[in-house]
């Protein structure tokens, strides 16, 4: 699948903190050591951490964790991994978004403003790599089924189905890609902006390992952090109905 990214190596795993800049430095050394020619890289690691600015307890909260990885860490791996992306004549990056990118959860601002500063960068670095025939696509996908979602009620995209919809848009140098049914985000963003960005309905809900907050928007997501299992839920109205749509990883 995904035309010319089909796999046909074993996969290797390394474990490495993205938001550890020698730590990266000395991943992607080793990574290129073993594999200098890099054809795809793509850009996933990260997690949410629901923050509570009214929180008595936010001062003891580290605010800026999830900048540290979701972005520092697509800014360390592209730029660990340029060298090997260059030896193969034409190459692809994809970083992974958010529909959060483009109507921030009311329970994660931090992380919502990780993921919407990813744009901007994805922009610069298409522009700055074309000359070296690389491609930059950015992916907003909605909820997928994976273990950590795998308490969500929401519905959720197969990984299998993103996975081919990602790799096959990659193989074609799109720009921006939102698989399944975060394609209609920027639709509705343009046209009811005002209904996508959340209004609460009831204070967050404090339990054993998990924080769950229920938003007014014109979606409906449900989260959950790769990190530490939290989930966030954002629910969409119509005039007589509820319509749902995952529009958030």
């Amino acid at each position: 699948m995904g035309g010319r990214f089909a796999l046909t190596h074993r996969v290797k795993c390394y474990a490495v903190d993205v938001s550890d800049a020698a730590a990266m430095c000395g991943f992607a050394r080793k990574a290129l050591d073993a594999h200098p020619a890099i054809g795809l890289l793509s850009s996933d690691a990260g997690g949410l951490r629901p923050v509570d600015f009214t929180s008595e307890t936010l001062q003891n909260q580290d605010l800026t964790a999830d900048f540290r990885s979701n972005l520092d860490g697509v800014i360390h791996l592209v730029g660990g991994f340029l060298p090997g992306l260059r030896r193969v004549g034409k190459a692809s990056i994809i970083i992974v978004s958010s529909g959060y990118a483009l109507a921030p959860a009311t329970c994660a601002p931090i992380y919502s403003a990780s993921k919407a500063a990813l744009h901007s960068p994805s922009k610069s670095l298409r522009r700055q790599l074309a000359p070296l025939n690389i491609t930059v696509t950015e992916v907003a996908p909605p909820a997928v089924d994976t273990r950590p979602s795998r308490t969500a009620t929401s519905p959720k995209m197969p990984a299998r189905e993103l996975v081919a919809q990602t790799l096959t848009a990659a193989s074609r140098g799109v720009k921006e890609v939102y698989p399944g049914p975060a394609r209609w985000l920027p639709l509705f963003l343009r046209i009811a902006s005002s209904l996508m960005e959340g209004r609460e309905l009831q204070r967050p809900e404090r339990g054993t390992g998990a924080l769950a907050r229920q938003l007014s928007v014109k979606g409906h997501a449900a989260h959950e952090s790769r990190a530490c299992g939290q989930r966030c839920n954002v629910a969409r109205h119509k005039p007589n109905r509820t319509e749902k749509l995952d529009c958030a990883r």
